[in-house]
């Protein structure tokens, strides 16, 4: 697989279907490029309509170092390993919501060194909001738990879940019950921050409207068949002004 070359800008580009994620990657894509030249030479975005013939797309994106497949990638990636190109898949906690396609379709090998960007710690690691996820996995659903696993990120959605019972707590708290409504909880909203494992995860603000501080970064390994953290620490996540 490419890797980051030494010598030049490495080449990206992407695919996705015309919506409004995928607009929003392609473009905060583009926009990181061109303020880093030095790093990245922007080669393709490409917006389509929904469908699974990715071919033309394939070809004018088979010069790149690095290519964003769309949300759900297995027709995309077969394709583009089909026609010979080896950019290395980039990903987010999207794409891993539909890993289940890539192991009914066979192609982990041809997914196999691809990184993805994720809001929570995967199955396979440790700490407080992952093993309560397994936990809830094994006392409501234990005999799909295998499948649920393999499917991706879905039952991770427990991690919005306590962010939010989180904000509502601190809203009956600092008002009681009996005065709680929509402008305690929205006040609450603006003054939340939530550390978990000693990093300090979500946290709102009055001009801080999106919870998010950090997300890890991740490998897809062949070998496993699964996903791995690439290095321990959390990427903080640089908002604009």
């Amino acid at each position: 697989m490419t890797h980051f070359p030494k010598d030049r800008p490495a080449k990206i580009g992407g695919a996705y279907w015309a919506e409004t994620y995928g607009d929003e990657i392609l473009t905060g894509a583009e926009e990181y490029a061109m303020a880093n030249p030095e790093q990245y030479e922007w080669e393709e975005g490409l917006l389509v309509g929904f469908g699974f013939d990715w071919h033309p797309e394939v070809d004018q994106l088979k010069d790149c170092d690095y290519v964003m497949p769309p949300v759900i990638m297995t027709s995309f990636v077969e394709q583009y390993r089909e026609s010979g190109y080896d950019a290395k898949f980039l990903g987010t906690s999207a794409q891993l919501g539909f890993l289940d396609q890539i192991y009914k379709s066979n192609l982990w090998e041809e997914l196999d060194g691809a990184l993805f960007v994720a809001t929570c710690r995967w199955w396979n690691e440790k700490g407080t909001l992952i093993d309560l996820t397994h936990q809830l996995l094994q006392e409501n659903r234990s005999s799909q738990a295998e499948e649920i696993i393999r499917s991706g990120v879905g039952y991770q959605s427990v991690y919005g879940s306590v962010v939010i019972l989180e904000i509502l707590k601190n809203a009956v708290e600092e008002v009681g019950p009996e005065n709680f409504n929509s402008q305690a909880l929205y006040d609450a909203s603006e003054s939340f921050s939530y550390t978990i494992d000693g990093t300090n995860r979500d946290s709102f603000s009055p001009t801080k409207r999106t919870s998010l501080n950090y997300m890890g970064l991740y490998e897809a390994r062949a070998a496993d068949k699964d996903i791995y953290r690439v290095l321990p620490e959390w990427y903080p996540i640089v908002y604009e002004p």
